[in-house]
């Protein structure tokens, strides 16, 4: 059962304590601001007594097959789901978060329960040092881009460091794995860990690919996974359709859904309970987009239009179509636009 209780504290003004079993692993407490209903990840939280998704079960599973407790840099680390897992399973953790609001509640949490192994970093991960406009705005926290900022959202200025250099300052030894989930800013974040990607017993990276986040930040998938693949690294989609399923992928991926996480190892991933599928075909490709297209986020719908519009080979299949069709004629403007006039 959920230990719950409030206190005052400085920024967020009530705190509530949760504990929640994570992958079955047994329970992780968090810290939760009780007033936020816009956290779609605090709700989970609050309303769900166990949680477990697929990039989750990674970190954890590849931390436990180490022979000595890991060490864990998650960079983006929200509210702790990942950060604070590793650490209440005896593992070290290095938690960077550019939000001061979750950075605050990361830290409440791990006190509130004892933990000693983890170091919360209330900064922004970049290829640079410098100070950068964040928007905090829950799991979508991100660099605030000038607009937002002209128009008057409420931003924080947040120091920027390059993970490298804050692990170097930190005399921290290697890390044997780094997630990173920044919406958008993955490859600033990657940059900015150069001298550990170039080695050959560089970590393993759980990294996030939101094809919408990167390009309102300047990127592109094939950009991010090519950046991993020039330092060696072997790419697996971590698949959220199958249960503990990898699937091998390169830089040229068609990704199908809107979210995608990725495996990035300098060896073949070794994670107890997992499988390693084939690659993925055309008819696996268009199975996924067609459950893309048919999502109740027009966000998805959108991603869905883009991704039939631009490869051919999918709408040759009349359910590929079929679908383009469908979105053509959709309630939102962005995804009519974006499916434009199929034949």
């Amino acid at each position: 059962m959920a230990c719950r209780y409030h206190r005052q504290v400085g920024e967020v003004d009530v705190v509530e304590f949760v504990d929640v079993d994570v992958q079955w692993r047994g329970a992780v407490t968090f810290a939760l601001d009780p007033t936020d209903d816009h956290d779609p990840i605090a709700t989970w939280l609050r309303t769900q007594p166990a949680i477990a998704n697929e990039p989750i079960d990674v970190v954890l599973t590849y931390l436990a097959g180490l022979e000595r407790p890991g060490r864990f840099v998650d960079v983006g680390a929200h509210l702790g789901t990942h950060a604070l897992s590793a650490a209440t399973g005896g593992h070290d953790v290095i938690a960077i978060e550019a939000s001061p609001r979750n950075a605050q509640l990361m830290r409440l949490a791990a006190a509130h329960a004892g933990l000693d192994r983890i170091e919360v970093h209330n900064v922004f991960a970049s290829s640079r040092s410098g100070t950068v406009p964040f928007l905090s705005d829950g799991p979508w926290g991100r660099r605030a881009e000038p607009a937002v900022v002209e128009a008057g959202y409420p931003v924080s200025q947040v120091r920027a460091v390059a993970v490298h250099r804050l692990l170097t300052a930190l005399r921290w030894p290697l890390p044997d794995l780094v997630k990173i989930d920044v919406e958008g800013v993955e490859p600033l974040a990657l940059a900015g860990m150069r001298p550990l990607l170039e080695r050959d017993d560089a970590p393993a990276i759980v990294v996030e690919s939101n094809p919408l986040m990167l390009e309102a930040q300047g990127g592109s998938v094939d950009a991010l996974l090519g950046v991993l693949e020039k330092y060696g690294y072997e790419l697996h989609l971590i698949d959220r359709t199958r249960t503990k399923t990898l699937v091998p992928i390169g830089s040229d991926f068609l990704q199908t859904d809107l979210v995608e996480d990725v495996l990035a190892t300098k060896h073949k991933p070794a994670l107890e309970g997992w499988t390693i599928a084939r690659r993925l075909t055309h008819g696996d490709l268009l199975e996924r987009v067609l459950t893309t297209a048919a999502s109740e986020l027009p966000e998805s719908r959108l991603f869905a239009a883009r991704v039939l519009r631009h490869a051919p080979y999918l709408v040759r299949h009349a359910e590929g179509r079929l679908a383009l069709r469908t979105l053509a004629q959709d309630t939102d403007d962005r995804v009519r636009a974006a499916a434009g006039n199929p034949i």
